[in-house]
């Protein structure tokens, strides 16, 4: 595997504003590793059960369906670094929210810093998305977007790694300090940013709940399009049903890094850094592979990818030894990675242009509250059965999931072959 950086580095030397956002990414990034893993270990010591951890985890998930249509209404409206400087900022003041729990009846401000923190972090994800397209040529969109993603998972991978030796040394306090000090850093490097966004008000939507009306008729209008176009609603009701399983495994991480495996808050970074190697990797492999295989039938390579996911995610649910385990679910993320891939490709070639905006928001809108609800399944579920049944009842929901998938897609006949240059521009949206 070939990875040309010397190309990444070329363009962060020669484009200072792109330099100032991956910087900043990068600093916000690796914090958010090191409140999240200090978030679940400070809940557990506090409550001693998976239960309170469930509820963490969709909180950084339920908000987003209710925020995600006014974010994206008011991103298109506004100076785009202006909300991203102010998200940094809010964002540095709530972590240090964090430093003042210390009992277990105090569990509802962990509650309400970690919605907080989720809603103003979509403003900030958002904006960053339009900030980077202005600072940038077209010919440099692709490669900008890919450094993005691959700087994701390297930071998901590092920081939790990372983050669970700083909370050994340091304490959790440190911790929360330190990724309060990151969104201040990140801020501060985007005060030379000029934002190159139009700022546009519409005559016609001036009114906050005039937006909303029309945020939700452009999903009704979705709908419509899904129900005349079998190939993308199969699609978006196949992602649909994946989530459950990786609702119900997101939750599970922390279960057994923490309970199953007595590891402590090692653990929990452990297995969560499995999760940033896995889809770092896969999704530099799944690019690789798709530039070599021959008219190969996308509809099929993704039940594939689920099934392949499912038989690892079984395997892991079994095995007893931390360092194998880790393995076998960095492989289980591995092919997940290729489903990500081959499934952003399919809609983008599929879905007419003038429609893609009002799709994706009904995909965002199905998937977080499907996981949400499989999380909170999960966090139900394992008042009676153990982690290791919930996991390999997972993984088999998964499997008979991909092989369900392979089926339908026979006898539908459906088909698609698309082009490595099509495979590329989907890391415009990750």
């Amino acid at each position: 595997m070939h990875v040309n950086f010397m190309s990444y580095g070329n363009l962060l030397r020669t484009n200072k504003p792109l330099r100032a956002l991956w910087l900043g990414m990068l600093c916000s990034s690796i914090g958010d590793c090191f409140r999240e893993v200090s978030v679940l270990a400070l809940v557990i010591s506090l409550t001693g059960t998976g239960i309170e951890m469930a509820v963490i985890l969709l909180l950084g998930v339920v908000p987003l369906l209710f925020v995600t249509p006014m974010a994206g209404l008011l991103i298109d409206r506004y100076d785009t670094r202006k909300l991203m400087i102010g998200a940094d900022f809010t964002r540095a003041l709530l972590t240090l929210g964090f430093l003042a729990i210390h009992t277990a009846n105090r569990i509802w401000l962990v509650y309400t810093l970690t919605a907080l923190i989720s809603v103003i972090s979509i403003f900030y994800s958002a904006s960053r998305l339009l900030l980077v397209s202005s600072v940038i040529s077209q010919d440099n969109l692709i490669s900008a977007n890919s450094l993005f993603t691959l700087t994701s998972g390297f930071c998901l991978a590092c920081g939790s790694i990372s983050a669970a030796y700083f909370l050994k040394i340091n304490g959790r306090n440190i911790s929360f300090l330190f990724d309060s000090l990151t969104f201040i850093v990140s801020g501060s490097l985007l005060l030379g940013i000029q934002d190159g966004q139009r700022v546009v008000l519409s005559s016609h939507c001036r009114k906050l709940s005039e937006l909303v009306l029309n945020y939700w008729e452009d999903v009704k209008r979705g709908i419509s399009y899904l129900k005349n176009n079998p190939r993308v609603h199969s699609l978006l009701l196949f992602n649909v049903t994946r989530f459950i399983g990786s609702g119900a495994l997101y939750m599970l991480l922390g279960v057994f890094g923490a309970k199953v495996f007595q590891a402590g808050d090692s653990g929990i970074s452990a297995f969560y850094a499995s999760f940033g190697i896995g889809i770092f990797v896969g999704g530099i492999m799944a690019k690789k592979i798709s530039e070599r295989l021959i008219n190969p039938n996308y509809f099929i390579l993704i039940g594939l990818a689920v099934l392949v996911e499912g038989v690892f995610i079984m395997a892991f649910s079994h095995i007893n030894i931390l360092f194998l385990s880790l393995f076998i679910l960095t492989i289980a993320y591995f092919s997940r990675a290729f489903f990500l891939t081959f499934y952003d490709a399919l809609i983008m070639y599929l879905v007419d242009d003038h429609f893609r905006g009002r799709i994706f928001s009904v995909d965002k809108v199905f998937t977080y509250t499907t996981m949400s609800l499989a999380m909170m399944a999960c966090s139900w579920s394992l008042s009676i059965v153990s982690p290791q049944q919930l996991a390999f009842i997972t993984g088999g929901f998964l499997f008979l999931s991909g092989i369900l998938w392979l089926i339908f897609v026979n006898k539908r006949g459906f088909s698609a072959s698309l082009s490595p240059v099509i495979i590329g521009a989907l890391e415009m949206r990750r």
